[in-house]
């Protein structure tokens, strides 16, 4: 008979919230303030440098070019604001980041390549 019970019960979960799983969503957003908030805002603007169209491009922005993208291929972990601290802060895969923004700039080219054909 206690087998019975104890696979009744088994199939049965209590309704109960612990207090980390309560308190873990307004962390999550308050989370969102300051430093992160800032960091989202360096990796949003890296991936505006890295795709915007090729024509046009002045020597100052062809620096800033290609300084964001040696930030991007960087592995150093030393800077607090260095590319693979920025996605662990995000909770983001560098891999896929940079895959995307790799994907963005071709994109970029192409459509730059093609404006000057049709042109």
């Amino acid at each position: 008979m206690a087998g019975a019970n104890l696979h009744v019960s088994a199939g049965i979960e209590p309704e109960l919230i612990l207090p980390a799983q309560f308190f873990a969503r307004p962390q999550r957003d308050a989370a969102w303030t300051g430093t992160r908030r800032l960091t989202a805002a360096l990796l949003a603007d890296a991936l505006t440098v890295c795709s915007k169209p090729s024509r046009s491009v002045t020597k100052k922005e062809l620096h800033v070019r290609r300084e964001t993208m040696r930030w991007l291929r960087s592995n150093d972990r030393t800077w607090l604001f260095s590319f693979l601290r920025v996605c662990e802060a995000l909770d983001l895969d560098p891999g896929i980041v940079r895959r995307s923004v790799l994907r963005r700039r071709d994109a970029a080219i192409l459509a730059g390549a093609l404006v000057a054909e049709a042109s």
